[in-house]
C-alpha cells in the first residue's frame, strides 16, 4: 500500500490524534507532576497515589470485561467518563487551592477517578482501532505516540491552571475525536467467540510482558521516591520513546508491514539491558537508567495494543472484553511491584543496594524467556508444527486455513469461489473470465470478502487467513500420505 494513501486515507488523522491525546493524558499522570500535586505539597503519598490509581483501573477494567462489554452505547459511557475526568481535574484544583487542608484527599480522589475513566477511553479505542487491517493499526498506533510524545513535553512545560485546563481536555478530545471516526464496516462480535484462538495467539506475549512490567515498574517506583515525580525522567522517556518508535514508523511504512516480535525484542532488550548496567553504576541517583528501561517497557506496550488489536479482529473476539481483560493485567503491575517491594524490604529486610542486584536478576530471568520463546518460533508461527517438513506442509496449512475461514466468516459459496482464485493472485478479469460473470459483479464480492474479514487489501486479507488455527498433525498426515 502506498505511503501517502495510507495516512491520507479515510478516518487516518481522527485515529492518530484520537489515540495521541489518550496517550499524552497517560504518559503526563505516570510521569510528569500530576494536577493537584503543585497546591498540595510534600505531605502526599506516591505510594498511597499509586495504590488507588491502580486498584481504580483495575478495576475499571474489570468491570468493563465483565458488565459493561455487553453495553450497547459503551462509546456513550466512553465519552461520559472522558468528560467526568477533565471536569474532576479542573474541580480538584480549584477545591485544593481554597481547602488546601483537604488537597491530599482531593488528589486521591482525582486519581481513583480519572484511571477509571481513562480505562473506558482506551477500551473503546483499541476496540475502534481492531476495525483495521495490520498494517494500518501499527502504522496509525506509532504515529499516534509520535504526537503523544511531543504533547506530554508541551503541557509538562506549563503550570497552574493552564496545565491544569490542558491536561483535562486531552481525555475529552480523544473521545470527539472518536465520534468523528466513521462506522466501520467490519464484522462485530457480541462475545469472545473465539477464546481458544485468541488466547493462544496472545498468552505468550502477555505473559512475557507481566513479567516486564513488574520489573519495570519496580524501577519506575524506585527511581520516582529518589528524584521526585517527574523531572528529568519523564522527559528522558518522552525523548528516547520517540526516537525509538519513529524508526518503527519509519520501518513499517517503508515496508509496510506489521510489528515483527524478533524486532522488537532487538531494540527493547539492549535498552533494557543498558538501563539495568546504569541502575547499578549510579544505584538510582540518576535517572538515565530507569529511563531507558521504562523506554523498552513502553515500546513493548505499544507492540502489545496492536498486537490485541490485531488479534480481536482476526480470531473476532469482542474486542472491547478483549482489551478490558488485557488491559487489567497490564493495570494491576504498579500494586503488584509495591507489594513485591513492600515484602522484599520489610519482611525478608532486603537492603536497597541488594534490591537493585536482585533487579538485575529479575531483568536476566525475563529477557532470557524472551529470548527463549522467541528463539523457537512459539510467538510468530505457533500454528505451524516443526516436525513438518516445509513448505510442502505450509502449503496444505495454508489450504486448510483458507476452508476454515470459509466457515470463520460466513463467505457465501460463490464468495469461497472468487476467494480461492483471490488468495492464488488471479486479477479481477481472470476471475471474471473463469467464473463466468461479470467484473463489477467479482469487485463486489471482494469487497464483500474484505469486509466480512476486516481487512482492506489482499495482503492483509492473506495475514488473517494465515492467523487462524489449524491442525498441523492433519496436515503432516496429509503430505506423508501424498508422497506414499
Amino acid at each position: 500500500m502506498e505511503i501517502h494513501k495510507l495516512l491520507i486515507s479515510g478516518n487516518a488523522l481522527l485515529y492518530i490524534f484520537g489515540l495521541a491525546s489518550f496517550y499524552a493524558w497517560n504518559l503526563i499522570d505516570i510521569y510528569a507532576q500530576p494536577i493537584a500535586v503543585s497546591t498540595i505539597g510534600a505531605g502526599w503519598s506516591l505510594w498511597g497515589s499509586t495504590v488507588v490509581s491502580s486498584v481504580c483501573n483495575t478495576a475499571g477494567y474489570v468491570a468493563i470485561a465483565l458488565l459493561l462489554f455487553r453495553a450497547r452505547r459503551f462509546k456513550v459511557i466512553a465519552l461520559a467518563a472522558a468528560f467526568i475526568a477533565g471536569i474532576s481535574g479542573i474541580a480538584v484544583y480549584a477545591l485544593s487551592m481554597g481547602l488546601p487542608e483537604y488537597g491530599e484527599a482531593f488528589f486521591f480522589g482525582y486519581r481513583g477517578i480519572s484511571r477509571i475513566c481513562a480505562a473506558c477511553v482506551i477500551v473503546v479505542w483499541g476496540s475502534k482501532f481492531s476495525s483495521l487491517g495490520s498494517v494500518r493499526i501499527t502504522v496509525f498506533t506509532l504515529a499516534s505516540f509520535l504526537i503523544a510524545c511531543v504533547a506530554y513535553l508541551a503541557v509538562d512545560a506549563t503550570e497552574g491552571f493552564l496545565r491544569v485546563a490542558l491536561i483535562s481536555l486531552l481525555l475529552p478530545a480523544s473521545m470527539v475525536l472518536l465520534f468523528r471516526v466513521q462506522r466501520s464496516s467490519a464484522p462485530k462480535a457480541t462475545d469472545l467467540e473465539h477464546p481458544r484462538s485468541f488466547i493462544s495467539t496472545t498468552w505468550r506475549v502477555l505473559l512475557v510482558f507481566y513479567m516486564f512490567g513488574v520489573v519495570t515498574w519496580i524501577v519506575i517506583l524506585n527511581s520516582q521516591a529518589r528524584l521526585g515525580y517527574g523531572e528529568p525522567m519523564g522527559s528522558i522517556v518522552a525523548m528516547a520513546s520517540f526516537a525509538v518508535v519513529f524508526v518503527l514508523l519509519v520501518v513499517s511504512l517503508v515496508l509496510g508491514s506489521t510489528f515483527s516480535l524478533s524486532y522488537i525484542y532487538k531494540l527493547v532488550l539492549p535498552m533494557v539491558m543498558a538501563g539495568v548496567a546504569l541502575i547499578i553504576v549510579f544505584s538510582f541517583e540518576r535517572s538515565i537508567g530507569p529511563a531507558f528501561v521504562s523506554t523498552g517497557f513502553t515500546c513493548f506496550d505499544l507492540f502489545c495494543f496492536v498486537m490485541i488489536a490485531d488479534a480481536a479482529n482476526k480470531t473476532k473476539a469482542n474486542p472491547i472484553r478483549v482489551f478490558g481483560w488485557c488491559r487489567a493485567i497490564e493495570s494491576s503491575l504498579p500494586l503488584l511491584s509495591i507489594g513485591i517491594i513492600f515484602i522484599a524490604q520489610n519482611v525478608f529486610g532486603v537492603e536497597e543496594n541488594t534490591l537493585i542486584y536482585l533487579f538485575a536478576i529479575a531483568c536476566i530471568v525475563v529477557m532470557s524467556a524472551s529470548v527463549i520463546l522467541e528463539k523457537n518460533g512459539i510467538f510468530e508461527r505457533a500454528h505451524l508444527n516443526p516436525s513438518i517438513e516445509y513448505p510442502r506442509a505450509e502449503v496444505i496449512v495454508f489450504a486448510r486455513q483458507c476452508e476454515k475461514a470459509i466457515d470463520v466468516y460466513a463467505l457465501s459459496a460463490r464468495e469461497a469461489e472468487v476467494l480461492s482464485l483471490l488468495v492464488r493472485g488471479r486479477s479481477v478479469p481472470h476471475i471474471a473470465e473463469r467464473l463466468y460473470i461479470a467484473r463489477s459483479t467479482v469487485k463486489t464480492h471482494i469487497t464483500r470478502i474484505y469486509q466480512k474479514i476486516g481487512v482492506e487489501s489482499r495482503q492483509e486479507m492473506i495475514d488473517a487467513i494465515e492467523s487462524l488455527d489449524v491442525s498441523v498433525v492433519d496436515a503432516g498426515e496429509d503430505i506423508e500420505s501424498r508422497v506414499d
